[in-house]
């Protein structure tokens, strides 16, 4: 053991405990349906080359290039190359418009929620007003009877 390293052979705290918090590996998502790797395999699909031919134009394994295409397949939702070669995107404005509604879908589920949260809360600071209320009210009754009581 080196300085500065953890005794791991003692109980405690373990060193994936102590290591700072780790960042996602990979890339991230692509904000597109298909990376911009997998729209030049799909360009080269609908060439009709093989998976051969596509590794060879790109400089990259038969296996990578089977690899993109089955991706493309299954991002895409079709079976076959054929039907990969001949789907077209959405316009950007209709795939916007597809987005639009789930957002307002959850602003709607969360107003009711956000409307029963605040009449939840108004209520228990009403409530606890009103014991506050109810406790000076017996204090000051109390404080009128002591007082009340010492004068005679």
């Amino acid at each position: 053991m080196t300085d500065g390293e953890p005794d791991l052979t003692q109980d405690g705290p373990s060193r994936r405990s102590q290591a700072p918090a780790r960042r996602r590996r990979g890339r991230p998502p692509h904000p597109d349906i298909l990376t911009p790797r997998e729209w030049e395999v799909l360009a080269l699909v609908r060439e009709r080359l093989t998976n051969e031919a596509i590794a060879e134009r790109l400089g990259i394994t038969a296996a990578g290039a089977k690899y993109h295409v089955s991706q493309i397949l299954s991002k895409l939702g079709v079976a076959t190359r054929e039907e990969a070669a001949a789907w077209q995107p959405e316009p950007a404005a209709r795939v916007a418009e597809a987005f639009q509604p789930r957002r307002t879908r959850w602003l709607r589920l969360l107003t009711p929620l956000t409307l029963a949260k605040a009449l939840g809360i108004a209520a228990a600071l009403a409530a606890v007003a009103g014991l506050g209320v109810l406790a000076w009210a017996a204090i000051q009754m109390s404080d009128d009877g002591n007082s009340g009581a010492g004068r005679r």
